[in-house]
């Protein structure tokens, strides 16, 4: 028997099959408690990202129907249903800790959703939620999209017009 953090214990046998994460009964729970899961499955190694982050930050409203995870590009787990793995290796100043969980920031979040083509209206919504509440800054904001690949340079610079356009009313 393995404690998990302070949400749940493991079952390992001796001929090494696994039965399972079981959450302790007399433990609060959380809200997060599948997210806390998934990092458990992985080992560690998934880091909560992408809309599923943006959820976690409460910037926006990506409403995504899947659990996103950030994952090192040499891990080698079947990808369960309901799960999507984006495999790339992510910086110390990418991530920050959740209750249970790791996370991509609130800057890599946004980049991230905009490298997979979401939609510039939500991303103008997270941008100026994460701006709003001193989540990010804009100079890291521009100096995050300045260094993207030259092909997307245009639409990053027309996101961050779309932005100043359009101020959130105090």
């Amino acid at each position: 028997i393995e404690m998990v953090g302070n949400y749940g214990i493991k079952f390992a046998w001796s001929d090494g099959h696994d039965t399972g994460i079981y959450r302790l009964r007399d433990y609060p729970g959380s809200r997060f408690e599948d997210l806390i899961r998934w990092t458990l499955w992985s080992r560690g190694k998934a880091i909560v990202s992408h809309g599923t982050a943006a959820g976690v930050h409460e910037i926006g409203d990506l409403m995504p129907g899947r659990i996103h995870l950030t994952v090192p590009p040499d891990f080698r787990k079947t990808v369960p249903p309901g799960v999507v793995l984006h495999k790339r290796w992510l910086g110390v100043r990418e991530i920050e800790e959740g209750p249970g969980f790791r996370l991509t920031t609130p800057l890599t979040t946004i980049v991230d959703l905009f490298l997979d083509q979401t939609e510039l209206n939500y991303l103008v919504t997270m941008i100026r939620d994460a701006l709003d509440r001193g989540m990010i800054r804009q100079p890291n904001l521009e100096a995050a999209f300045a260094g993207l690949k030259k092909e997307r340079q245009k639409e990053a610079q027309q996101l961050l017009a779309l932005v100043k356009e359009n101020p959130v009313a105090l």
